[in-house]
């Protein structure tokens, strides 16, 4: 086994499904809806009740947070090697209590749908965009593997992955429900710390200490290890963007997320210390 699917990121990724799976299902036994922007601060909620058993973890929140703005953005930022980071922006959408996802296929500003903003994101930046659905359905029971060959039962579809392109095709065909992307076009969220990125079924570019340290300083420290900007510096040029480039593609695409999450791996942090 991979020492990365041993990591505590990776057992709190996993935790973090559980709990998000469990959460829905007892909110729609008892007929409340579940929102975006609460179960992501839940999320965040876990890594500070937490912090001490996950000392890899950082995160900068806003301040003053708009839900309809930018309550249902997350960019996690994983490094993958030292001083060399993987960008994942995500967007949320929670499971309703019908079983469908609601306004995927609603038309934001500018007249563009959300997966467009994001293909155009990830066309300019390289970084790796996905829809983080959040879900819970007590009659649902599954074990499979995921893309890096490991097993998992049902919970750690809690929170769950899906492209842009599979996003768009199912939404614009009609209303869209769990069975309509699990578990054949989903992965659990868990393969951003647990599997390795394989650059030969996905491109994207990679950034550097200095580009993430840029991309969180517009953020107030919020909760986990701050040490996690301790970041060694590479000699390597990662990509020919500025060091502001993160921030530069994000207010072009129109989004300002939530949360910005920065993942350290143990063997860099150690470095650090």
């Amino acid at each position: 086994m991979l020492l990365v699917q041993l990591s505590n990121r990776c057992k709190l990724f996993e935790s973090i499904s559980t709990d998000t799976w469990n959460k829905i299902i007892r909110n729609h036994r008892t007929g409340n809806q579940a929102r975006e922007i609460g179960l992501t601060s839940d999320i965040v909620s876990e890594i500070e009740d937490n912090r001490l058993s996950f000392p890899n973890i950082g995160v900068w929140a806003l301040e003053a947070r708009n839900e309809r703005t930018h309550g249902n953005d997350m960019d996690i930022f994983v490094e993958t090697a030292t001083g060399q980071f993987l960008w994942w922006a995500l967007q949320a959408k929670v499971l309703n209590l019908d079983g469908t996802y609601h306004d995927i296929a609603t038309l934001r500003s500018g007249r563009e749908y959300q997966w467009t903003k994001l293909n155009r994101l990830s066309a300019a930046s390289g970084c790796v965009v996905r829809y983080l659905l959040y879900n819970g359905l007590a009659d649902y029971l599954f074990n499979g593997k995921d893309i890096c060959s490991r097993k998992f039962d049902e919970d750690q579809f809690g929170c769950s992955l899906v492209k842009t392109n599979d996003i768009e095709r199912l939404a614009l065909a009609g209303p869209v429900s769990f069975h309509s992307f699990h578990p054949k076009l989903a992965q659990p969220w868990r393969i951003i710390t647990c599997c390795l990125f394989n650059p030969n079924k996905e491109e994207a570019t990679y950034y550097s200490s200095a580009q993430i340290r840029e991309a969180v300083g517009l953020y107030p420290y919020s909760i986990g290890n701050k040490a996690t900007l301790d970041l060694p510096s590479v000699d390597t040029k990662l990509n020919d963007f500025s060091v502001n480039a993160i921030n530069d593609f994000s207010v072009s695409a129109e989004r300002k997320p939530a949360y910005r999450i920065v993942i350290r791996s143990t063997t860099s942090l150690n470095q650090t210390n």
